[in-house]
């Protein structure tokens, strides 16, 4: 995970609301390698599905390429663009391959470590795991791109807003494919808890985004005060949703610190 400002290492204790101050961004999960394209192959049906065999060589160098993808080497442009793809294309499997049993028949199983702690895994022979784990990528690669923004600039600032609420969207989508699931608790980063934490997060960095530009502006008091407010009750909410005992044990005591300073 990450805790950005306008300099690295950001200060141990940011004034709160001021562009120097950090925002948290998060880094995306990991997968081990599934070969799709040979455990599917033999369950296409040409007759319905003619173009199934580039389908699925498609999806197979995707997943590839996905998967090897991060911030430093990529770019979060890049690594959000590539999420996005595969994302769309196991979307498109999912119901290609609706009938199939991934586990009993096909043999597929996703593996996906956990963002805090990289020696636990979830494995599930799951279209709709693999569609979420992607997502929560997507999302961490707008909430780096949203950190990297210089926010004393009027124009970047508002990227950076922007990028914020899109990643909030992004996770609450993500827990639209998860409400129901069994693997939902599995792991610290994929709790409802967090995800709700993590949606009121990036929603509260936009809203303090929209209070530096007021503050930058020049804009009355009440205006100022009442942005100051909203921002420091979302972090409020985020902060309940994390006093789970179990994201208290697995998350970085920089984001819990960073979440309690904002919530005064």
């Amino acid at each position: 995970f990450f805790c950005q400002g306008r300099s690295r290492p950001p200060p141990p204790r940011p004034r709160r609301c001021q562009p120097t101050a950090p925002m948290l961004a998060f880094n995306v999960k990991t997968t081990e390698p599934v070969p799709v394209e040979e455990r599917l192959r033999r369950h296409v049906d040409t007759s319905r599905f003619p173009s199934g065999h580039a389908f699925l060589k498609d999806l197979q160098g995707w997943r590839e390429k996905m998967r090897s993808q991060r911030f430093g080497t990529n770019g979060a442009e890049a690594v959000r663009d590539g999420q996005l793809r595969y994302y769309a294309l196991a979307t498109h499997a999912e119901h290609h391959f609706r009938t199939v049993d991934l586990k009993n028949e096909a043999k597929v199983v996703f593996r996906w470590y956990d963002t805090f702690s990289t020696r636990r895994f979830v494995d599930q022979p799951d279209w709709a795991f693999e569609r979420a784990s992607v997502l929560f990528n997507v999302a961490g690669a707008l909430s780096y791109l949203a950190t990297s923004q210089e926010r004393g600039d009027p124009e970047q600032i508002k990227l950076a807003c922007r990028y914020f609420q899109e990643a909030s969207g992004v996770i609450n989508e993500l827990r639209k494919i998860a409400s129901s699931a069994s693997w939902l608790s599995f792991t610290p980063d994929m709790t409802d808890d967090f995800l709700e934490a993590l949606s009121c997060i990036m929603l509260a960095q936009a809203q303090k985004c929209f209070y530096e530009k007021a503050v930058a502006d020049g804009r009355s008091h009440a205006i100022v005060a009442k942005l100051a407010a909203e921002c420091a009750a979302l972090y409020q909410d985020a902060g309940l949703k994390l006093k789970a005992p179990l994201l208290q044990e697995a998350i970085s005591s920089e984001w819990l610190a960073v979440v309690d300073w904002n919530r005064a």
